[in-house]
């Protein structure tokens, strides 16, 4: 009886009592960090916002407007990068100025991460702004990526015209004699240093030689070859004093021109006439190279630094400096030896005429040496995005720190006391911790000290299509 008719009173009376004690703490506590009740509202804000994010991607609807630059994601609350933002409906965009597009970007992400969703991304934002693609994938373990390069650009250019290395040979003898010997010299890793530099002079000498006579330069790799003999250089430079002292010099050490020609007949025939095509960079809307095709690792090597040599002459020589962009898309430049420093070379030489490079890496180290990394992370200009990595600290740095309060709370065995200090501290503005938590798919990008998280859109291709 006591129970029934205290009841109705005494538990709306201690749900209440109960209530203002809780009131009471979270009152005192203020937003801690150490308040469960703040804990537990910053996960379920953390929650309501992906699922926001993710609900819009999926419902995410492209420009009609051609002239309406498309966004490379869509922004999670609480980013700062606000020359980036644009406010589209109930979501917010993050999209690429125009300026930004001409510079070089770094897209960061271990496998399974959406490294290569952004690339695609990247390539179709291109195509839409009417900008030429040379996609390089320097690791080749992917047979559809290729073709989804393919995709993602003629989706956008319908008529492009595409060339794929090296299932279509392509003609590396283009420009004048000096530019190819150059091209050639890069293929092979000469030594630096004590009789190396020896060799590697008298090479150069005999690669300018072959490929620079009155008669014009070599046209094939059967031509050149062809010309690395005496007798052969001889009635080439037929009538040039200058040219016939250099032969004698050769001359006098008959081993130099053999190894030369031993080094490049066995590299040319290694490559089994992937040199000697008809078509070059400057006759295709997309170029989609893949490296390793041959069996040797150093003929792989050799050959990339080949290709992106003839690239690097295309950029600066075959194509008009203004009114004829091109994206140069780097996918894992690292597995190539010697990829690194030739990567960040194209960075610094291409970012005047035209031409931005895109790098895409699984981690920090394969953006080479700390020397490397600081050296490629300036011609950055463009924006680094950050996908999951698990060591990313050396990188958030690049989005600085900001001032934010640090609070110190007095507790008793019931709860916080009442009494606080406050003192301003800095904070990264980037997580480490949030960068190693990332979803497949989501990202941070980092560009001029600011950052913003973003869920990156696919490159709308329909399945059908794929």
């Amino acid at each position: 009886t006591i129970l029934a008719c205290q009841a109705p009173l005494a538990i709306p009376t201690g749900v209440m009592a109960g209530a203002l004690s809780a009131a009471r703490g979270e009152w005192l506590a203020a937003g801690a960090e150490w308040s469960p009740h703040s804990q537990r509202a910053a996960l379920v804000d953390e929650v309501h916002a992906a699922r926001k994010v993710a609900r819009a991607t999926r419902r995410h609807r492209e420009p009609s407007d051609p002239a309406r630059t498309p966004a490379l994601g869509l922004a999670y609350p609480g980013g700062d990068l606000y020359s980036w933002l644009r406010k589209r409906g109930g979501a917010t965009e993050v999209v690429i100025p125009a300026r930004e597009q001409r510079l070089a970007m770094a897209v960061l992400g271990i496998p399974g991460s959406g490294k290569t969703v952004t690339l695609l991304r990247r390539v179709w934002i291109a195509a839409q702004a009417g900008m030429r693609v040379v996609f390089v994938d320097c690791k080749g373990t992917d047979p559809a990526l290729a073709w989804q390069v393919t995709c993602a650009y003629r989706l956008a250019n319908p008529g492009a015209i595409v060339g794929y290395w090296p299932t279509q040979p392509l003609d590396c003898w283009r420009g004048d004699g000096m530019a190819i010997a150059n091209r050639l010299l890069a293929v092979e890793d000469w030594a630096a240093e004590g009789g190396g530099v020896y060799y590697r002079r008298m090479a150069t000498l005999a690669l300018q030689l072959a490929c620079t006579p009155p008669t014009g330069p070599p046209r094939s790799s059967h031509d050149f070859l062809r010309r690395l003999d005496h007798r052969k250089l001889q009635q080439l430079w037929r009538g040039d004093p200058t040219a016939q002292a250099d032969l004698e010099q050769l001359a006098a050490d008959p081993q130099v021109l053999a190894g030369v020609r031993g080094r490049y007949s066995a590299f040319f025939r290694s490559l089994q006439g992937k040199a000697d095509g008809c078509w070059g960079l400057e006759d295709v809307d997309l170029a989609v190279l893949t490296i390793p095709t041959i069996a040797s690792r150093q003929d792989a090597d050799a050959a990339v630094r080949l290709v992106l040599e003839d690239l690097g002459h295309f950029a600066t020589r075959r194509k008009p400096r203004v009114g004829d962009d091109v994206l140069l898309v780097l996918d894992e430049f690292s597995a190539v030896q010697g990829g690194t420093e030739q990567a960040i070379h194209l960075a610094e030489r291409l970012r005047d005429v035209g031409v931005p490079v895109v790098f895409g890496a699984q981690s920090p180290e394969g953006l080479g040496d700390e020397r490397q990394q600081r050296r490629l992370l300036h011609t950055v200009g463009g924006g680094l995005v950050l996908h999951q990595t698990p060591d990313p600290d050396h990188l958030v740095q690049l989005a600085g720190t900001v001032r934010t309060p640090e609070q110190a709370w007095q507790l008793d065995p019931w709860g916080p006391a009442g009494q606080a200090r406050v003192h301003m501290a800095d904070r990264p503005r980037v997580d480490p911790n949030q960068v190693r938590q990332l979803h497949p798919g989501e990202a941070f990008l980092v560009h001029g000290g600011r950052a913003v998280k973003l869920s990156v859109l696919q490159a709308p291709v329909p399945a059908s299509v794929q």
